[in-house]
This record gives structure tokens, C-alpha cells and sequence, in this order.
């Protein structure tokens, strides 16, 4: 099972597609990274509450110390959370209390961690197989993580060797499915990063 708000990730077998497959907005933590409000959003599987789940997009550069980093950064916020699940590469937590107010503690965060390259705000979590993927985006209600008027990109990344799919094909079939939703894409200059891992 894989994970990956406003504005998107695929794991492995049992990863984020944004869920083994996620799909998400998501906002970069690279070098100081950008703000929260391009949050990587992920698509997790329908019948789990998803509300308040958060995915930490882990380096892999170290079995253990990515994962340690990003919960001493969540308890250092003072924020509520509780793991949700842990993929390879993939932590995903529960964070509860208000939503700007849980932003604004990872948006400060975000320039704290080190060894995680997004912080993503998960949409749904499936299994690693293509029509499941694609039913997902399908199903899923994006509107409280795109604007009507905000453009979108769809980007996927397969965690080490998990997976046979290929990451175009499935960029492009997920972006079909949010283009026929009404919104617009814009490759170069999106507002909204859609993100599977």
C-alpha cells in the first residue's frame, strides 16, 4: 500500500500512489523549500478517513534516521499525530487540531528536515496496480485541494524497483482524470503539484 493537498505521490507494492499509488498536491522541502500551499496531495484508498494525513516523501538515503528526523520534528511542533502507516520511503501520519494552524507548524518544518524531500497532504492510499490507481483519481473528490481557478501538473515517482508501471502513462491518465473534473493543466508553471508515489 503506497500514500501521496492542495495543490499530490506512488510508493511501492503496498506504497503511496501519492498510496501504493497516491496522488497529491504537494509543496518541496528541498533546500528551503517552497510553501505549504503546494502541498503534494495523495490519493489514498476511499474508505479510509483522510482528512488530516500528512505523507513524508523519506530520502532513503538511511534505513532508520529520515523517519526519526520527521517525528522529532512533529513533536518539537508540539503538534497531535500518531503514525498512520510507514512504506519504504513513505511516512504517512494522522495529525490532528486546525488545519492552517497544523500548515503553518510543517510549513517551519519544512526547513528543519533534512532527509525528506516533500511534505504531502494525502487524498488516498491503494494498491500498486494501474486500474485501481486510475479508479481512485476516478473517484476521488479533489475540490478542497484545487482551486476552480488554480492550474495542476501530475508527477510520479516509483520508489527504488517497486513496480511495473510505467510513470508517463500514468501521469497522463491521472491528469486526464482531473482535466475532465474541470480543471486545467499547466506543465510549466502549475499551481497545484498532483504527486504518486
Amino acid at each position: 500500500n503506497t500514500v501521496s493537498r492542495q495543490n499530490g505521490p506512488i510508493i511501492p507494492p503496498k506504497s503511496l500512489m501519492d498510496s501504493s499509488t497516491t496522488l497529491s498536491p504537494s509543496s518541496k522541502i528541498r533546500g528551503r523549500r517552497d510553501s505549504l500551499s503546494r502541498l503534494t496531495l495523495i490519493l489514498l484508498q476511499a474508505s479510509i478517513a483522510l482528512i488530516m494525513l500528512y505523507a513524508f516523501e523519506l530520502s532513503g538515503e538511511h534505513a532508520v534516521l529520515p523517519y526519526k528526523e520527521v517525528m522529532a520534528c512533529l513533536e518539537l511542533e508540539g503538534l497531535d499525530f500518531r503514525e498512520h502507516a510507514s512504506f519504504e520511503n513513505c511516512l504517512v501520519v494522522d495529525i490532528s487540531g486546525n488545519a492552517e494552524d497544523i500548515d503553518a507548524s510543517l510549513l517551519s518544518m519544512a526547513g528543519r528536515l533534512a532527509m525528506s524531500h516533500n511534505i504531502l497532504k494525502v487524498v488516498g492510499i491503494c494498491d500498486l496496480d494501474f486500474d485501481t490507481i486510475i479508479r481512485m483519481a476516478d473517484e476521488s473528490d479533489i475540490s478542497a485541494h484545487i482551486r476552480p481557478d488554480q492550474t495542476y501538473v501530475v508527477r510520479a515517482k516509483r520508489v527504488k524497483h517497486h513496480g511495473s508501471i510505467k510513470r508517463e502513462n500514468l501521469e497522463g491518465y491521472i491528469g486526464g482524470s482531473i482535466y475532465r473534473k474541470g480543471f486545467r493543466a499547466d506543465l510549466k508553471d502549475p499551481g497545484v503539484v498532483f504527486r504518486l508515489v
